[in-house]
């Protein structure tokens, strides 16, 4: 006898939910086969409601008009959960490091990898759906996305603004590679709360720009890196500091006292903590990638994205054997890379041109993964606020209510605090 299982339709304005399980099944087998189909179609059934219910928020969320979006309150609620989720997953860091790390370091950095992005997810969420995202891949996106989770890549990015780390991780997102990624990282970063607990734990290179200081600090690091038996995804932001005009001046000027290729839209790059980072991992980096990344319109800083502005964003994704790096001596490396930087100039100069990447663009889809954290956190953290403030209101304690309103707003304007020291904060090249 055929055993049918009809799940009906799921209301909505969109598509339709329709499964069928259809399949011939002996005797002996039928009770247990049913069960089996049962639950994968009730998982399904949840999964697309859970999908169309979080698609519907997430286009209210777009449809706030910008005057919200920008309000003291909607940053205030966005700061508030920003801090509290890391605030919660530093808890749950300290423990496993407590109740893990001793007994074993592989373990640990797996657990950290999934408490991280219980909270790293929430900056995919803010550019993707806050600020609605529109975003353009090209090159060799597709075949990453299966792959790159699964090897330890060098990511090579250009430095346009201050925020090319929440774009590069909204692309590493997308590849499924967000948990598992490393950056380099200015030294004061590691003070700020909550990210710089998680950055710690997460083995983040914190540079002071000091090459006597940074040398040894980098070799304690490639050696911890070469250590993993995970995957992971080791960001580099070549140039060391972001762009703006003034430095592009100056960065003409030494390239021709030099002999280097003047660049028209990029910094030169500092040559020698990649070259050095090479040659410490040669033996451990299974493919580097090298991405370039260009903002149509405004280049964000973490106040726009704090308060909802539209980013507009393309990739351009390139996959490089690490066979291809020359590495038997430090100027030979230290031309690749400006010959590198050199054909991301071209990229960037195609794309000023004809408002867009050579190629075709590539199918980048967002995952749901931030969208349910975030729902799942914000259920967890507002309903009980709201119960709470709700009895507050009805019994009158109107000095608890104020102590509270208080402590808001003084933990949204130390948000905006720490912005501004992280954007005031521009260490002299040394």
């Amino acid at each position: 006898m055929p055993f049918d299982l009809l799940v009906t339709r799921w209301p909505g304005p969109t598509s339709v939910c329709l499964l069928l399980v259809r399949c011939r099944l002996p005797a002996s087998s039928k009770q247990q086969a049913t069960t089996w189909h049962a639950q994968k179609a009730l998982l399904s059934f949840a999964r697309i409601c859970l999908a169309r219910v979080q698609d519907r928020c997430t286009l209210a969320i777009m449809q706030l008009p910008a005057w919200l979006k920008t309000s003291r309150i909607a940053s205030l609620v966005v700061t508030i959960e920003f801090l509290l989720i890391g605030a919660a997953v530093n808890v749950l860091e300290i423990i496993a490091f407590v109740l893990v790390r001793p007994f074993s370091v592989h373990l640990f950095r797996r657990v950290n990898a999934f408490f991280v992005y219980l909270h790293w997810s929430v900056i995919p969420w803010l550019i993707e759906n806050w600020c609605d995202l529109e975003c353009r891949v090209y090159g060799d996106f597709e075949e990453a996305r299966g792959t790159v989770h699964r090897k330890k890549a060098m990511v090579v990015l250009n430095h346009k603004g201050d925020c090319d780390w929440m774009l590069g991780f909204c692309l590493c997102d997308r590849l499924a590679a967000l948990s598992n990624a490393k950056c380099l990282m200015k030294s004061f970063v590691k003070y700020l709360p909550p990210i710089g607990v998680q950055f710690y734990f997460s083995d983040f290179a914190f540079l002071t720009r000091s090459w006597s200081r940074d040398c040894d600090h980098l070799t304690a690091m490639a050696k911890t890196w070469s250590s993993y038996r995970s995957p992971f995804a080791l960001c580099v932001f070549a140039e060391g500091t972001r762009y703006t005009k003034e430095k592009h001046e100056a960065n003409l000027i030494y390239a021709r006292e030099n002999g280097l290729p003047e660049l028209k839209h990029l910094l030169l790059p500092r040559t020698k903590g990649f070259t050095f980072l090479m040659k410490q991992l040669k033996d451990s980096i299974d493919v580097l990638y090298d991405i370039t990344i260009v903002c149509r319109g405004l280049i964000p800083s973490a106040m726009d994205i704090l308060k909802g502005r539209k980013i507009k964003a393309d990739f351009f994704m390139r996959k490089i054997p690490v066979e291809d790096v020359p590495i038997g001596s430090d100027e030979e490396t230290a031309k690749w890379l400006v010959d590198l930087y050199k054909s991301k100039d071209e990229l960037l100069e195609h794309h000023s041109q004809n408002d867009a990447f050579p190629g075709p663009e590539c199918f980048a889809p967002r995952r749901i993964y931030p969208r349910l954290i975030v729902f799942i956190w914000s259920v967890l953290m507002f309903v009980p606020f709201a119960a709470y403030t709700t009895h507050l209101i009805a019994i009158e304690a109107y000095f608890t209510l104020g102590i509270i309103a208080v402590f808001l707003l003084a933990a949204e304007a130390a948000m905006r605090l720490i912005v501004k020291v992280a954007l005031a904060n521009k260490p002299k090249r040394k």
